[in-house]
């Protein structure tokens, strides 16, 4: 059995997985302080179950987590696997290989797994207890335990011996038998308890139980006598419920009958009130036509006296307008004389008029023009002067490079050579493409181009000479734009104006800086169909619209209002462009302003006279028009009132002939009026006195219905009497069934299986009588004593046949425990004696003389007394090691390990630093003597080169990264010399 590989992740300053390889022989673990040496043989303390984080140089278990540093992250978890070659089977498992593995988590957890299968510590320290390379063994030694060996340390001293004499599953049996005996004993205690109190209760139980068994079994006969009386009494009520139920059926017959016979009545009722109320509908058209036949009679008569008086007031009325007519005739005549010679002067006044008033609107026409012309030339002076003032303000803000930051107007103010400009002075860009191209450039457009690599540093060195700020250089010889994919489909897209490379321009040959900053860059005329490019097109685009919208490539919209278009630098160069086009073109138009004012003068004064000769002629055409429109209007008036005579007196002659027609047949209409009146008036005299026969009949139906009514209330009543008695009845049987559950749990039909054939009523009663008072006489009875009674007496038996098993038991351990006390101290004592013996030689050889020995303070208590270490070396008195020298003390404990290790050797002993404190001489011959032992593999982490020079491999420790260890790894051959 030895060590094949060493496998740790995350543990302490292992930050990346790590595999130290054992091979046969010395392996030496080399390295500078605090690189991670010892964290080894933590990891192998660990891995093998060590529980204190004090053994493991910590505070806390949680310590041995790699930490982190300024540059790694903290790991979550530590783990270790140690791998070992069990061919020979020395450990008690069937594996040729087995892997040991521990895990700890920052939560605190662990875990522990053999060959990758989860287990238990106690699993993995039962594996290789008494194989020597337990963590309290003497197969991991440090300065520590060199230390404690050192200081009559006695704890430290008897594992060691222990461990060799390979008493530890032993003696930890004998502390498992021990636990074993002292749970027994208080097992034991507990028996006795529970079987003294149990004595007490059980024969007050067995007195409880005869009790209870006399009271169940009076009970069970009452119950038995109970339940019969029970059924005899629901017998009796249903026989009584049957008797109402039959009568109710007899009473639900009659109901039955007197109510067809009342529907009947009803029925006759309806349709004799139909009847009548078809009649009285009948009665109420005669006395409407009655009425009518009336009103017919006096319209007649009425219109035959008014007839009469119209006459009359027609004869007057003709007489008037016959009158009127003929003084309209004699004004007609005199006013047409006077309408023609109106119309005579009119016609010279109004030829006058026009003529003067085509004048006045020449001249005026001609003042407008040249008015129209002065003000808009003088708009245009206006204009023209804001123009030149625009353009002013804009080269002033070109030259001082307002809308840039001060870091550009202070490299721009250099004249750096080399330096071509900033980005957004040399773009030229389409109309109307200046906001969108502006807006996605953003501060790219304060970019300063320039020629090379060389003149971008030189720039940048001046500007943190002169802590003037930031800039972003743009080297022409070293941008390389990347390529646009995708441009055939996307052009195909609603909505896609261009990729802003292909359409923006330079100042000069610099297409490959557009390309560098607008090769990705797509222009859409609107916000929504630039979102649907990019979510049909999804690629590292940037989609901008007209109106100055941005769609990132990953999803992100950004959009919204400018305040104003002076800070625009791309607007500005377009618009200086234009005023200097616009100002060329108006300036020759300002210079023919000035001839136009005097001819302006000379016709202002022609329209005034025009305007005053047309004016008169106005007056004197408005008189004669005036004039004539009073004649017209007169005439007009006459005409309308001589047509209004003449239709007035065509209406008298009309209404005249139809009163006379009226009157001739109103005469013969009134008598046959007043024949249809008395005949209407006969029927309703009949309709009355028909009604009056058929209110009589229809009151007798409404008595013969009271009656039968009245008759059906009083078999109803009957009806719910018998109701109300059959739910007596019914309630009763109810009540007893219920009776039966509440007092025996038992449903009415379990209980008819226990009905008695030779029943008999009055018996019954005495019976349940005598039972009642019998259970009274024995009072309160506890029935669960029986059950209780039964499981005491039970316990009872166990709990004796335990305390006899447990007094055997007890017996058993002690005479284990006794056994192994004694196979402990023959053990101990053999394995002392052989390492006693070791000692002695081991010491003389490596102090080259000298004598030392091994001595139990108490021979007779091998367990438990102390052992002590004398030591001679060559040429001092035998003495105790607290007076020896720091070199001797360390040499006197390495005599003692080999003393050990030669009586018991282990398959695997680390050594962590034990000669630190020898010189040359004594590191040779601890050494050499190391070499002795071929069967044990021993990994050594040391300073010493002459330690080095022993080593079959070699493992360097290093640090690169601070608080990250890494392993370097060397075999040595059989020639190679250091």
């Amino acid at each position: 059995m030895h060590f094949k590989r060493l496998e740790l992740n995350g543990f302490k300053s292992f930050a990346d997985p790590v595999t130290i390889d054992f091979t046969g022989g010395i392996t030496c673990i080399v390295g500078p302080n605090g690189s991670g040496k010892s964290n080894i043989s933590d990891a192998i303390r660990w891995v093998l179950g060590e529980q204190s984080p004090k053994m493991l140089r910590g505070g806390k278990m949680e310590e041995v987590i790699f930490a982190g540093t300024q540059n790694r992250k903290p790991k979550g978890m530590a783990e270790v696997t140690l791998v070992i070659d069990n061919s020979d089977h020395e450990l008690p498992i069937e594996f040729d290989e087995v892997g040991i593995t521990r895990r700890m988590y920052r939560s605190g957890e662990s875990e522990y797994l053999i060959n990758k299968t989860p287990c238990r510590l106690r699993d993995i320290r039962e594996l290789i207890m008494d194989t020597g390379i337990g963590v309290e063994g003497y197969s991991i030694i440090g300065q520590g335990k060199i230390s404690d060996i050192i200081d009559n340390k006695m704890d430290s001293r008897r594992e060691i011996f222990e461990e060799a004499a390979g008493i530890v599953k032993y003696r930890s049996r004998k502390n498992e038998a021990e636990r074993k005996l002292e749970a027994t004993n208080n097992n034991l205690s507990r028996v006795n308890d529970i079987v003294k109190e149990i004595e007490g209760r059980i024969g007050t139980l067995k007195t409880e139980s005869e009790k209870a068994t006399e009271f169940l079994e009076i009970r069970d006969k009452y119950r038995k006598v109970e339940i019969n009386v029970i059924l005899k009494n629901i017998e009796q009520s249903e026989e009584k419920t049957n008797a109402v139920k039959e009568e109710a059926k007899e009473l639900d017959q009659a109901i039955e009958d007197c109510r067809k016979s009342r529907d009947n009545i009803e029925e006759q009722l309806r349709i004799a009130r139909e009847q009548s109320a078809a009649k009285e509908e009948q009665l109420d058209v005669l006395r409407a036509e009655l009425m009518t036949k009336s009103d017919e009679i006096h319209f007649i008569s009425s219109r035959t006296q008014l007839g009469e008086e119209r006459m009359i007031s027609l004869a007057r009325e003709k007489e008037r307008l016959e009158s009127e007519l003929a003084a309209i005739e004699e004004k007609l005549t005199r006013e047409n004389e006077n309408a023609k010679e109106a119309q005579s002067a009119g016609a010279a006044v109004i030829e006058e008029m026009n003529s003067a008033k085509t004048l006045a609107s020449e001249k005026h026409e001609a003042v407008l023009a040249l008015e129209e012309k002065i003000k808009n030339s003088e708009e245009l002076r206006t204009k023209y002067n804001r123009m030149v003032a625009r353009a002013h303000l804009l080269e002033e803000l070109e030259k001082s490079y307002e809308g840039y930051n001060g870091s550009v107007r202070f490299m721009m103010g250099r004249k750096l050579p080399g330096v071509v400009g900033v980005l957004g002075d040399l773009l030229v860009v389409p109309k109307g493409w200046e906001l969108a191209v502006e807006t996605a450039l953003g501060g790219k457009l304060q970019n300063i181009v320039c020629d090379d690599d060389a003149v971008a540093k030189k720039a940048i060195g001046i500007l943190k000479e002169n802590q003037a700020g930031r800039l972003t250089f743009l080297p022409v010889d070293n941008l390389r734009p990347q390529t646009a994919a995708n441009i055939d489909e996307l052009s195909s897209c609603k909505g896609f104006l261009g990729l802003a490379s292909d359409k923006v321009k330079t100042k000069g040959d610099y297409s490959v800086v557009v390309d560098y900053v607008l090769n990705r860059v797509i222009i859409c005329d609107t916000l929504d169909n630039a979102i649907a490019m990019t979510r049909s097109f999804p690629g590292p685009y940037k989609a901008v619209t007209l109106e100055g919208e941005i769609i990132n490539a990953a999803g992100a919209i950004t959009g919204g209002s400018l305040k104003n278009n002076v800070g625009n630098i791309l607007s500005r160069h377009l618009e200086l462009e234009q005023l200097g086009k616009e100002i060329e073109a108006a300036a020759k138009d300002v210079a023919e302003i000035d001839g136009l004012r005097d001819r302006l003068a000379l016709a202002r004064e022609e329209e005034t006279n025009a305007r005053l000769a047309e004016s008169t002629a106005l007056a004197r055409a408005q008189g004669s028009k005036d004039l004539e429109e009073r004649v017209m209007q007169s005439l007009k008036d006459l005409e309308e009132s001589k047509n209004s005579a003449i239709k007035g007196l065509e209406g008298l002659e009309i209404q005249k002939a139809e009163i006379v027609a009226f009157a001739e047949t109103a005469e013969l209409a009134l008598k046959d009026k007043e024949a249809e009146k008395a005949a209407v008036q006969a029927s309703i005299d009949a309709a009355i006195e028909a009604r009056k026969a058929e209110f009589e009949a229809n009151n007798a139906l409404e008595e013969k219905k009271v009656s039968e009514e009245s008759r059906l209330y009083d078999i109803q009543s009957k009806r719910h009497e018998s109701d109300v008695r059959l739910a007596r009845f019914e309630t009763q049987t109810e009540s007893l069934k219920e009776k039966l559950w509440d007092e025996f749990e038992i449903s009415y039909a379990q209980a008819l299986e226990l009905v008695d054939p030779e029943f008999v009523f009055s018996r019954a009663l005495k019976e349940s009588r005598e039972y009642r008072n019998r259970m009274r006489e024995l009072g309160d009875v506890n029935v669960g004593a029986i059950e209780e009674y039964k499981q005491v007496s039970e316990r009872y038996t166990f709990l004796t046949e335990q305390r006899e098993d447990i007094n055997k038991a007890i017996a058993e351990l002690l005479s284990v425990i006794a056994e192994m006390d004694n196979t402990i101290k023959v053990k101990f004592k053999e394995s002392f004696d052989a390492v006693s013996e070791n000692f002695e030689g081991i010491f003389t050889q490596l102090f080259s003389g000298g004598q030392a020995k091994l001595s139990m303070e108490d021979p007779n208590n091998p367990l438990e007394t102390s052992i002590e270490i004398e030591a001679q070396p060559p040429g001092k008195k035998l003495q105790n090691m607290k007076l020896l020298s720091g070199g001797e003390k360390t040499m006197t404990a390495i005599a003692l390990m080999f003393a050990v290790l030669k009586a018991k050797p282990t398959p695997f002993c680390i050594l962590d630093e034990v000669e630190a404190a020898l010189d040359e001489a004594n590191i040779d011959r601890f050494a050499e003597y190391l070499s002795e032992f071929g069967t044990t593999q021993f990994a050594l982490i040391t300073h010493q080169k002459a330690t080095m020079e022993y080593a079959d491999a070699l493992y360097g420790i290093t640090m690169p990264e601070h608080g990250i260890t890494q392993v370097l790894s060397l075999a040595l051959g059989d020639d190679f010399e250091i």
